[in-house]
C-alpha cells in the first residue's frame, strides 16, 4: 500500500520550515545588535586606573599644609571640624602630581554634619580643590555656599563650584552620605571638568584652565578650606572611600 503527498501538504511544510527559520534568524539578529550595543557602550567608557585609594585613614595622607587643625580619625572616616573663625583642616592626597593633559577622576563620600556654616561671597568655604603648586587660590575647587546668586535667584544652599567664578549646582542635604566626583582634565588653558553628585553629571566645561598659568603641576585637597574670619561658626566635614585614577580612555 503506497501514500503519497499532494502539492498543498509540500507547501505547507515549506511554509512552517520558512517560518521557523526567519524566527531563528530573528532572534539571532536580535542578540547580535545586542552585542553590538554592548562593544558600543565599552569602546565608550572611560578606562581608568587606580592611582590611590583609601577607606578613610588619616594615617595614609599627607598632613603638610593640613591647618591650625588636624583631621580626626572617625570609624571608617576622617572628620575634619572648624569651630569659631578656624580656617583650616585639610588632608593632600599624597605622591601625586598632574602635569598638563593628564586626565583624572578623583571620587569620595561625603557628610555634612548639621548646623553646618555655609560659605558666600568673600568667605570661600572649599572641601575639594585641584590645587596648583605654589601660593594662591585653586583654579577648581568645590564648595559649600547658601547664597542665593548675584540675581538674588541663581544660586542656592548647597553644591557649587569655583572655576572662573562661582556656580550654583544642586542642593545637597545634611545628615546624610554623598558620593562625590571630580572629573578634571589638567592644563594650563585648555582644560575640562565635570562634577557628579550620587552619580548624576550636574555641571561640565571644556576648554578652561585647571593648572596656574605659572605652576608646575596640580594636585588633590580634601576637608575644609575657609574664611572663619569673614564668616564664623562650626564646620565639620565627614569623608570616607577616596578613589583618584586616571583617565586612560
Amino acid at each position: 500500500m503506497s501514500s503519497s503527498i499532494t502539492k498543498a501538504e509540500v507547501n505547507a511544510l515549506i511554509s512552517a520550515a520558512s517560518a521557523k527559520l526567519n524566527e531563528r534568524i530573528t532572534r539571532l539578529v536580535s542578540r547580535c545588535d545586542a552585542l553590538e550595543t554592548r562593544v558600543a557602550d565599552l569602546e565608550a567608557s572611560a578606562v581608568e586606573e587606580v592611582l590611590f585609594q583609601d577607606a578613610g585613614k588619616v594615617a595614609d595622607f599627607d598632613l603638610g599644609g593640613m591647618g591650625e587643625v588636624e583631621p580626626r580619625q572617625g570609624s571608617g572616616f576622617i572628620e575634619y571640624a572648624l569651630s569659631g573663625s578656624q580656617n583650616r583642616s585639610e588632608v593632600i592626597i599624597p605622591d601625586l602630581a598632574f602635569v598638563e593633559g593628564e586626565r583624572i577622576a578623583h571620587e569620595f563620600d561625603l557628610y555634612i554634619v548639621g548646623g553646618y556654616t555655609y560659605g558666600r561671597p568673600g568667605a570661600h568655604n572649599i572641601f575639594c580643590q585641584f590645587k596648583s603648586d605654589g601660593d594662591g587660590s585653586p583654579e577648581l575647587a568645590l564648595e559649600l555656599w547658601d547664597y542665593a546668586g548675584d540675581d538674588g535667584r541663581s544660586g542656592g544652599k548647597g553644591l557649587w563650584v569655583a572655576q572662573d567664578g562661582n556656580r550654583f549646582l544642586a542642593p545637597i542635604s545634611e545628615g546624610a552620605w554623598h558620593r562625590v566626583r571630580l572629573e578634571v582634565g589638567a592644563s594650563h588653558a585648555d582644560g575640562s571638568y565635570a562634577v557628579f553628585l550620587d552619580g548624576q553629571k550636574l555641571d561640565e566645561r571644556t576648554g578652561v584652565p585647571t593648572i596656574a598659568p605659572d605652576a608646575d603641576h596640580a594636585y588633590l585637597k580634601n576637608g575644609v578650606y575657609r574664611n572663619g574670619g569673614a564668616d564664623p561658626g562650626p564646620c565639620v566635614l565627614r569623608q570616607r572611600d577616596y578613589v583618584t585614577s586616571r583617565i586612560i580612555r
